[in-house]
């Protein structure tokens, strides 16, 4: 199993493109404001989990989250929550229980 999202630019976003929540470890964003970024890149060449690279500009660490719930709003899409793979755990311990909450506004 490789991962592939990382081949493309659109997928990988820095991290400085969201704001951060320090008291839940969160980062949040509405989906107009990532306008030319692909959230839904598929992550492995053989599974269909999607998701997204964020990259630290500080420090160059990529992690790689996938869509873990997609939450309805009144038969809208009302928001996504992403969470870390397992490899970038691995990698970036620190990623740890981090999420992204992506707003449809």
């Amino acid at each position: 199993m490789a991962i592939i999202v990382n081949k493309t630019a659109a997928g990988k976003i820095p991290m400085t493109a969201f704001f951060y929540h320090p008291e839940n470890r969160t980062f949040s964003q509405e989906i107009s404001s990532l306008g030319r970024y692909d959230l839904f890149q598929r992550i492995y060449d053989d599974a269909c989990d999607t998701g997204f690279t964020m990259v630290s500009k500080k420090t160059g660490k990529e992690v790689v989250f996938f869509l873990s719930k997609d939450i309805d709003r009144a038969g809208d899409e009302g928001k996504w929550i992403f969470e870390p793979i397992p490899e970038s755990i691995r990698k970036v311990p620190a990623a740890k229980g981090l999420k992204v909450i992506i707003f449809n506004d």
